[in-house]
């Protein structure tokens, strides 16, 4: 049963088997917050939020213009040097996917990363997406706080270890520079890399075809 104690209707086998296991792998106390696939089919079947699908794209196209991947950081030679390796492709991936012209900036200041029809372009791709399909896109999105990083783990250009080592990488080279608390952020890392291959599972799962199952 949903939050609002409906029965979970999924339009996707694989992913009811996914939830499944999810539920088989929790013990008598049920940890809902690590069922990441099942807080995504929830959320997307009750939509506690009333969210609809202008709202959330508007939410993910809000993330284009404060990308962290389009501001380059100048005060650190060495992290502007990962910055132009790790995440110059994935802007490149963005562009040439899409059509768009999207391009790093070394301003916060900078509003035109990305322009009007940049963002309709990239528009038209989020819209292609059904309900649940965009709660998972948001998900990944608000996740490691860029739509760049997420659109390439989703479009299967990075794998998602990747994605979270660009999403990570001022706080990875600060650690390398200055050291690290190895637990928390080792924690860190983990709980993003499991949030992020969730949105992505869910994304796909209901972007293609499979038998409807109501569990």
């Amino acid at each position: 049963m949903t939050w609002h104690n409906s029965g979970l209707k999924l339009n996707s086998y694989p992913l009811a088997l996914a939830i499944a296991e999810e539920w088989s792998a929790q013990d008598e106390h049920l940890q809902l917050g690590q069922m990441r696939l099942t807080g995504l089919a929830f959320t997307a079947q009750d939509n506690p939020l009333e969210q609809s699908p202008d709202t959330i794209t508007r939410k993910i196209l809000d993330y284009v213009d404060g990308d962290t991947v389009l501001y380059f950081n100048t005060e650190s030679s060495k992290l502007q040097r990962y910055q132009e390796e790790q995440w110059t492709p994935l802007i490149r991936n963005v562009n040439a996917d899409l059509g768009t012209n999207v391009r790093p900036s070394e301003s916060i200041l900078d509003c035109n990363v990305a322009s009007k029809a940049d963002k309709e372009k990239i528009e038209r791709w989020v819209r292609q997406h059904n309900f649940p399909a965009l709660i998972g896109l948001q998900y990944a999105t608000e996740s490691v706080k860029s739509f760049v990083i997420a659109y390439n783990a989703l479009r299967h250009h990075i794998e998602a270890e990747q994605a979270v080592d660009a999403a990570t990488l001022e706080q990875r080279t600060q650690a390398e520079t200055w050291g690290s608390v190895e637990w928390s952020h080792g924690l860190e890392r983990e709980e993003l890399f499991t949030r992020l291959s969730a949105a992505c599972l869910f994304v796909y799962f209901n972007s293609n075809n499979f038998t409807t199952k109501t569990l």
